[in-house]
């Protein structure tokens, strides 16, 4: 008997250093996620995947598993992980969006995005190598935007845009014109003079979603969208 209880305690022992050893993933609901990286004050590190997705798959079992990646990851984030094709990522995806598997985010403790990355890597090495260029990104892009936040002037603006543009955030892009335009006393002018810088940083599919939100904002007017005419939609 003592020794059946010994080979328990050791098989308990020896799983509990391998999940140590591991990144830890919340299995929780976006909300609950939020609520958790504020109270202790971390990022928030989201892999979008798909069952069907092969690099997703090896992120998974060869880099995710390694202890050098779980003992990095454990002490800076709130890591969590959504099938972005099943309901479990539908409060995840009422905020972000991922086209091309895998997506990672990297979230401030409130939500914002710091830095997003799209495709695997073929070593851990390789991995955190990019992980730590998206955190020092990451602050830079949030310091950008809190400065922009507190004093909208030209030079903030571009600083930020160009912030955005370097992680290739073009969500974020649509989020601050809508933002601008709702601002602007002028609106079809506005329009007319950002016109080229938002045709040529938004996709089809965004410059959808863009016009969209202008045409929900006060002071919209129906000719505004011959400002892009001839735009592919």
């Amino acid at each position: 008997m003592k020794k059946i209880v010994l080979v328990v305690c050791i098989l308990i022992a020896a799983f509990s250093h391998l999940e140590a050893q591991e990144v830890r993933f919340q299995n929780l609901p976006f909300s609950e996620v939020l609520e958790l990286a504020k109270e202790q004050n971390k990022m928030i590190f989201v892999d979008c995947y798909t069952s069907w997705c092969g690099p997703c798959r090896f992120m998974t079992d060869s880099i995710f598993t390694t202890k050098r990646c779980g003992d990095y990851f454990n002490e800076h984030f709130i890591s969590v992980k959504y099938d972005m094709e099943k309901p479990e990522a539908d409060g995840f995806k009422e905020r972000y969006t991922a086209s091309s598997f895998p997506t990672f985010y990297f979230l401030s403790p409130q939500g914002e995005v710091m830095h997003r990355m799209v495709g695997a890597s073929q070593t851990v090495e390789a991995w955190l190598e990019r992980v730590d260029a998206a955190v020092q990104e990451g602050w830079q892009l949030d310091h950008l935007r809190q400065n922009f936040r507190k004093e909208a002037n030209q030079n903030n603006l571009k600083a930020y845009l160009n912030g955005l543009i370097k992680i290739r955030f073009s969500e974020g892009i649509s989020d601050l014109f809508v933002e601008l335009f709702k601002r602007s006393a002028d609106k079809i002018n506005f329009l007319y003079d950002h016109k080229e810088f938002i045709v040529r940083y938004l996709s089809e599919r965004q410059m959808k979603t863009f016009l969209q939100a202008i045409a929900s904002c006060d002071g919209y007017l129906p000719e505004m969208n011959l400002v892009f005419e001839g735009v592919p939609l």
